[in-house]
């Protein structure tokens, strides 16, 4: 690999999977790659949404040595066993029948192998065919509403999504000043909830052309995802002048998930090779002493922390968890960068509250597109353990 082509540094360590990839086969590949475990299990194709009646779960042995053992699928309290013990074990695949499905479930796949044992335990959601998703607009203000959550931008105050709430609890987990522009904390002015970064200062984006509009997003599974697209169209600042930053919002019908992403259009004229962030505040009341935040750190070592005892910048792999002690309810904010060089951070201050922030190397040649990875945020009273959410790994847009 040509040690002054992008995304390498001279003396740089390889950091992950897909560095070592791109060493090896002497590419620059910026597309992350999943590692293909021994014994893979894969729920519905790769594709964590599904509906009753259409509910898959493959095991795919990646040895040429068949394995010899039993497999046991149990889901929605009920349970399936299929291989003896003697029987050996190229793959399987069960299907599963299913009326009606819960919006959040967990499905388990235990294999006990003469030289193997392992149990995967998966998350799959469920949206639900007859929900309805209403959009409505009142000015520049537009609001989408799933049946399950309900979140808000507001083009005349900025880029950003200003509100994402629950229906059911009615809970406003964003943290904003909207619809007032005023200095908080570092910022002057201050916008909050969830925004795209270009690396200028707040006064500066606000010189430059914001809109908003309705919008539907096709993911690489053919789910179809509805919300609201934001614009920041750069004409003022120089060093970006040309390039146009879209953030999407978007939902599934008749399920507690959030899902952004942004794309970068070069049209600068130069090769784009920045960082972007996404940022995230997030509504936290009462003592700081009483949310607590679960997260694994680059050692990989299970963190359950205060909001208070974080440090600065609290690394989390693929999924941070955030809850007060009173409630059941739970935010789980997922974005993958365990197989890739995306940094995932957490933090607070006694001057802001919580903060999530994801930052992204946007490469892209004048007149290309960057998309990013997704980010989910998950709002659920269910227990979801490390792991659990990684099939949302391979949900891409473009």
């Amino acid at each position: 690999m040509n040690p002054e082509s992008p995304g390498f540094s001279r003396g740089e360590y390889v950091k992950n999977y897909n560095d070592f990839r791109n060493y090896a086969m002497n590419l620059c590949e910026r597309e992350p790659e999943i590692p293909v475990p021994r014994v893979e299990a894969q729920l519905n194709g790769g594709n964590p949404f599904v509906y009753a009646n259409a509910f898959k779960i493959e095991l795919e042995n990646h040895r040429d040595t068949a394995m010899e053992g039993e497999v046991t699928l149990k889901a929605f309290g009920s349970q399936t066993q299929t291989n003896p013990p003697e029987e050996q074990i190229d793959g399987n695949e069960f299907e599963i029948s299913a009326e009606t499905l819960p919006e959040i479930g967990i499905a388990e796949l235990e294999l006990k192998l003469a030289a193997y044992e392992k149990t995967y335990k998966m998350a799959f959601f469920a949206p639900k065919k007859d929900a309805t998703i209403t959009t409505e607009q009142n000015g520049a203000l537009l609001t989408v509403c799933n049946g399950r959550i309900k979140f808000c931008t507001d083009s005349e105050y900025a880029h950003v999504c200003h509100s994402l709430t629950d229906t059911a609890t009615g809970k406003e987990w964003l943290f904003s000043r909207y619809p007032s522009r005023e200095a908080f904390a570092w910022w002057n002015p201050f916008f909050g909830g969830i925004r795209l970064w270009p690396g200028i200062n707040n006064n500066a984006i606000l010189k430059e052309k914001i809109s908003a509009h309705f919008t539907n997003a096709t993911d690489c599974f053919g789910n179809e995802w509805h919300g609201i697209c934001t614009r920041l169209q750069m004409t003022e600042d120089e060093e970006r002048k040309g390039a146009l930053y879209e953030t999407y919002f978007v939902t599934l019908p008749g399920l507690p998930i959030f899902c952004t992403f942004f794309k970068l259009y070069n049209g600068t004229g130069i090769f784009h090779n920045r960082e972007l962030t996404l940022d995230m505040f997030f509504n936290i009341s009462g003592n700081f002493e009483n949310i607590r935040v679960e997260l694994a750190n680059k050692r990989h070592e299970k963190l359950l922390l205060p909001l208070g005892k974080l440090e600065q910048e609290s690394y989390f792999e693929n999924v941070v968890k955030i809850y007060e002690k009173e409630s059941n309810e739970k935010l789980y904010v997922f974005h993958n960068n365990r197989n890739n060089g995306k940094v995932n951070n957490m933090d607070s201050d006694n001057k802001y509250p919580a903060r999530v922030n994801i930052e992204m190397n946007a490469v892209a040649a004048p007149g290309e597109t960057f998309v990013s990875s997704p980010t989910f945020l998950i709002i659920s009273e269910l227990e979801l353990a490390n792991g659990e959410l990684d099939g949302l790994e391979r949900v891409q847009f473009t």
